[in-house]
């Protein structure tokens, strides 16, 4: 019996062995090389976007759909991805973002993601106007207080803390987005590090009138300077 359980253990680890040798054997895949961003590449991707956003990505309020050309390059990337990916538009209190998850999935990789974000950064840069009504004074203090730490003082936004611009960007869809983080429908993905951070700062100010209160602030001539 010990002889033939020490076959039976030999030949299982010889199995093994065998086993492991065709798995070295085994050329791995070529890896998939990303092309340099081509915004020509990215006008014919943008004609889907354009049904929403509109041709010079001046947005839409009617649809839902904001403006995108004075949106940082790497948030707009950003947000694609997470669109495409589930982690953003999936819940199902969020009909704009479901839809514009769909439309994210006609992107058919990371080339093309990357085309199209070039193609909207080549467009015009245009202000948006504004369309609420707050007190800048107080909006100012409570965005120093709160939201300057990590959007920057001037609102500008920073790439290394994920956090986007919000010079630039209309003040209807930042009010939306920040109701939206407040309610759990956008950063309730565990993998959406940066919107379950902002997730728990939405529940910092006392009320929404001093909401509106920043986003006028943040509408002010003298902040209406388009990041680069």
């Amino acid at each position: 019996m010990k002889r033939r359980y020490q076959f039976i253990l030999l030949g299982g680890v010889f199995l093994s062995l065998s086993a492991c040798k065709e798995e070295e054997a085994t050329p791995a895949p070529d890896p998939v090389i990303q092309q340099a961003a081509n915004p020509d590449r990215g006008r014919e991707h943008f004609d889907t976007c354009a049904t929403c956003h509109g041709e010079d990505g001046q947005g839409n309020r009617d649809m839902g759909a904001p403006s995108l050309v004075n949106m940082a390059p790497w948030s707009v990337e950003a947000q694609l991805i997470k669109f495409r990916s589930g982690l953003r538009g999936r819940h199902e209190d969020d009909a704009w973002g479901a839809q514009m998850a769909d439309m994210a999935e006609t992107l058919e990789d990371e080339q093309a993601i990357t085309d199209v974000v070039a193609y909207i950064d080549s467009l015009p840069d245009e202000m948006p106007e504004q369309t609420l009504t707050g007190n800048n004074a107080t909006g100012e203090r409570y965005y120093h207080m709160i939201c300057g730490a990590c959007h920057g003082p001037g609102g500008q936004g920073t790439e290394a803390m994920q956090t986007p611009t919000l010079i630039g960007v209309d003040d209807w869809y930042l009010q939306r987005q920040y109701q939206n983080f407040a309610a759990k429908i956008r950063g309730y993905h565990i993998e959406d590090k940066a919107g379950r951070q902002m997730g728990m700062m939405s529940h910092s100010l006392p009320d929404e009138q001093t909401l509106n209160d920043i986003l006028v602030f943040l509408q002010a001539p003298e902040m209406k300077v388009v990041p680069e």
